[in-house]
């Protein structure tokens, strides 16, 4: 995986869980049931997206969130998480209505972590791949 901010395209280990795993495992026999691809055969590489703020980091490469030969934009994933939440309204303490988008699922993460969980700001600080603790 390729760290968020990060200015080169250089991978990076990630720790994941169990069900995470599950998950992306059953992501790729999707893939690979959908391009009808061998055992042990890639992904097909597609361009990342072009009108993303960020394309000019990021060459072609074999994405896990790619159909039909093409990358899934963000906004097609954020349509996706909306979809799967149809019918909850989430709002602020103040009663703000909260658009779900997958960014903010990073500051929910980073937030439990460290108000509710109790893990140290330089430990979430660096799962989030963040440089600067202030940040964080």
């Amino acid at each position: 995986m390729i760290p968020k901010g990060e200015r080169e395209n250089k991978p990076a280990d990630y720790y994941i869980g169990s069900d995470t795993r599950k998950v992306l495992v059953t992501l790729c026999r999707l893939l690979q049931e959908h391009y009808r691809l061998q055992p042990g055969e890639p992904l097909p590489e597609v361009r990342f997206q072009a009108n993303h703020p960020r394309s000019h980091r990021f060459g072609p490469g074999r994405y896990l969130f790619q159909y039909s030969r093409q990358a899934i934009p963000s906004n097609g994933i954020t349509g996706c998480l909306r979809f799967l939440l149809h019918g909850m309204l989430f709002r602020t303490r103040e009663g703000q209505i909260v658009l779900l988008k997958a960014h903010l699922l990073r500051h929910a993460f980073a937030t439990h972590a460290v108000q509710v969980e109790k893990y140290p700001l330089d430990v979430v600080g660096a799962w989030l791949k963040q440089k600067n603790l202030a940040v964080t």
